[in-house]
């Protein structure tokens, strides 16, 4: 069969069945809607398709997309890029964010972001450069990476960096919402690039202390 007719066919198969609740297992496969000029695997993307694991996703300047599996959903703006993987994403590029009740997880560098153990939790996900932005919507999102672990609880924002781990975490501000989410993010990015002056933490135990709310970070994480 055609490759493009195959992947017809699955799309209208996907819708039917992401509204049916026992499809509760790990996914190979979801549906991709987009608007704007999106490339999948390195080809123009029709505005509704399938997509399978393996398969790579990438938002030029003003399109955006979604990418619904059963329990999840993923929105990845402009400019952005991700690699389908079922019940996870590999993020290389840009943001995306992450609404689930099946525990969808992303992978960017060298860490794994996730909800908690309820499975259920909405994040965002920022990459610049050697720098990651984590923001927990809804629910808590658990970090991982060398086998350690940090958990941000609703509102937090984690900032951390490939070369030098954890960095901050940001304490919780009041309305928790798209606004909040998208602000705290901004706010963040020179933190990001402005780090070389801060200490290492002396105490490991210090590294799961939020800054102070002027802002000031008293010392930063290398081993996480």
């Amino acid at each position: 069969m055609h490759p493009g007719r195959r992947r017809t066919i699955v799309v209208f198969l996907l819708i039917a069945l992401c509204s049916v609740a026992s499809l509760a297992g790990s996914h190979s496969s979801a549906v991709l809607k987009s608007t704007g000029a999106v490339v999948l695997n390195g080809a123009g993307a029709p505005a509704t398709t399938a997509i399978f694991s393996g398969d790579t996703v990438r938002t030029t300047t003003g399109s955006v997309l979604t990418i619904s599996a059963p329990g999840s959903t993923i929105l990845l703006p402009q400019n952005s890029q991700l690699t389908f993987k079922g019940n996870s994403v590999d993020l290389t590029g840009g943001k995306a964010t992450i609404t689930t009740t099946k525990g969808m997880s992303v992978a960017a560098d060298r860490y794994l972001v996730g909800p908690g153990a309820s499975g259920t939790a909405q994040y965002e996900i920022e990459r610049s450069g050697d720098g990651l932005l984590v923001h927990a919507s809804k629910g808590p999102v658990t970090i991982k990476s060398s086998g350690k672990a940090v958990t941000l609880t609703e509102g937090q924002v984690a900032v951390l960096n490939a070369q030098k781990g954890l960095l901050s975490v940001q304490p919780a501000s009041p309305g928790n919402g798209t606004s909040s989410s998208t602000s705290a993010l901004n706010s963040l990015h020179d933190s990001l690039a402005n780090d070389d002056d801060i200490p290492v933490c002396p105490s490991a135990s210090l590294c799961r202390v939020p800054p102070s709310v002027s802002g000031h970070k008293p010392c930063r994480c290398r081993q996480f």
